[in-house]
């Protein structure tokens, strides 16, 4: 059996894309505050929705000068592709999010937002 160099070229081919299509891992792909977002009103909850089912593994969230805001954010023991973490009352500040999450196959990937939220007594200055 004579093996022709397209042939070796096409298993070669569809073997780099097998591996890319397994080696492809999940992401955020929307959050509510958005990504430079400015809003008028304190959200009620921290919307994450990834590209495919993870598990969300750590979520912080800082205002600019560095201070915690405590969430009730609790490890996911099941995977999903969207969560919603309930949040305090926010004051007029800018805040950036970062988050850890895994997935299927244990890789664990990471990311970060900031939004900020003004009033409208903050505008009117």
């Amino acid at each position: 059996m004579k093996i022709t160099n397209l042939t070796i070229s096409l298993v070669v081919g569809f073997l780099l894309l097998f591996s890319m299509a397994v080696n492809a891992h999940s992401k955020l792909i929307a959050s509510e505050p958005a990504d430079g977002s400015v809003a008028d009103a304190s959200p009620e909850k921290l919307k994450l929705t990834f590209s495919s089912k993870v598990r969300l593994i750590k979520v912080e969230m800082k205002d600019m000068e560095g201070e915690n805001v405590e969430m009730a954010f609790m490890l996911s023991p099941i995977a999903s592709e969207n969560f919603e973490i309930p949040l305090p009352r926010l004051l007029a500040k800018k805040y950036r999010v970062s988050w850890v999450a895994m997935g299927k196959d244990s890789h664990k990937m990471n990311g970060e937002f900031s939004f900020e939220i003004k009033t409208s007594s903050d505008t009117a200055q």
